[in-house]
């Protein structure tokens, strides 16, 4: 039975963060170089990861002190950063996993990697040479993982890629035309055979058999011409972030990008809420003022509230999306490309250009 939402009263008090959390966010560090994804050990609170253009650092201790673990993955940069952070939840729960690359762009030299231990020890998952945008690992048995791919338009054609268990990669949903970079991955926790993928220009595509097959989930997605008119047989919306209400079934959030994948920093762009796992999505724009979301995170514990990292600070909405307000002080005007949360929802982490910072938010 999922657990029911705070009262809006409990939750609310000044700085917009719930009673007995910070109202500042708090600066951990670890190096002096932009991060591109940060994420914490869901059974083991008190480790966190970053991904930075100096390297993979992880840190044991909350984030008071980190240990550089680049060893096995490609060179740290801008043209081959880690994109996202995720985790084993079924059997083999110590393990991480990284995609390295970039969301929107063809990054030859990059891949995907998995790591365990208090030292990590990274080895390569067989996908040397392909960038990965996005990764998600299913927590279901046989162990599923999925991959998306950004293309070139020209070569190099974009999609999911799939592995069961430990066997080798098999593409499930591939187009090579210009637009179908995949931005984003998310299963369904409730039913791990659910897969979502967020797509540039395609809008979002949903399988519901472990990635045999994929339907376009797109009704009450915005369609724009060619000058960026909407025009309801033009081409969608790029779609960027997704994430799955792990307590309300069908609920699942996607952000579009208001000037396309070019100019995130134009703002301009909404985040969409479906209530029937896609079938049909109307906007949860309410307090969202011409910024652009690029990370969505549930919190574990509480019903309906959803954080969002954006060009510009952190927003959080307490009401299924229906309104959203700055989370904290201290990253106004900041770009947050990733977030993550603790598995007992106490403390939410945001990768910024100045490092990773930290707010207790309950």
């Amino acid at each position: 039975m999922p657990r029911r939402p705070l009262p809006l009263l409990l939750l609310l008090v000044l700085g917009g963060t719930a009673r007995g959390a910070d109202t500042w966010w708090r600066s951990l560090g670890p190096a002096l170089a932009p991060v591109s994804a940060v994420g914490v050990n869901p059974q083991h609170p008190e480790r966190v990861y970053a991904g930075t253009w100096r390297g993979f650092f992880v840190s044991l201790d909350g984030g008071s002190s980190w240990t550089l673990a680049q060893h096995g993955l490609p060179p740290p940069g801008p043209l081959c950063t880690i994109q996202e952070i995720t985790f084993d939840a079924g059997r083999r729960r110590g393990r991480v996993y990284v995609g390295a690359g970039n969301r929107l762009a063809a990054s030859p030299g990059c891949g995907a990697f998995k790591g365990r231990g208090l030292n990590i020890r990274w080895r390569s998952l067989g996908l040397d040479g392909t960038g990965v945008g996005a990764i998600a690992v299913a927590p279901s048995q046989p162990a599923t993982m999925y991959v998306g791919t950004p293309g070139d338009g020209v070569t190099v054609p974009a999609g999911v890629l799939r592995r069961l268990h430990t066997r080798g990669w098999y593409p499930v949903l591939m187009n090579p035309e210009p637009g179908f970079d995949v931005s984003a991955i998310a299963i369904d926790p409730r039913a791990p055979a659910t897969v979502y993928a967020a797509t540039n220009d395609h809008g979002v595509a949903k399988s519901v058999d472990r990635g045999a097959t994929w339907t376009e989930m797109n009704a009450g997605l915005p369609r724009l011409d060619a000058t960026g008119m909407p025009n309801p047989t033009g081409t969608y919306v790029a779609t960027f972030a997704l994430a799955v209400d792990p307590h309300a079934p069908g609920a699942v959030y996607v952000s579009t990008l208001g000037h396309g994948s070019c100019c995130l920093e134009l703002g301009g762009g909404d985040v969409f809420m479906s209530p029937d796992g896609g079938t049909s999505w109307r906007p949860s724009v309410q307090g969202l003022v011409d910024l652009n979301v690029m990370t969505l995170v549930m919190d574990p514990v509480v019903l309906g509230v959803v954080y969002a990292g954006t060009t510009r600070g952190v927003m959080w909405s307490i009401d299924g999306g229906a309104d959203w307000t700055p989370l904290g002080s201290g990253l106004e005007g900041a770009a947050v490309p990733s977030l993550a949360i603790d598995g007992g929802g106490l403390v939410l982490y945001a990768a910024t250009t100045g490092g990773v910072f930290a707010l207790n938010v309950r």
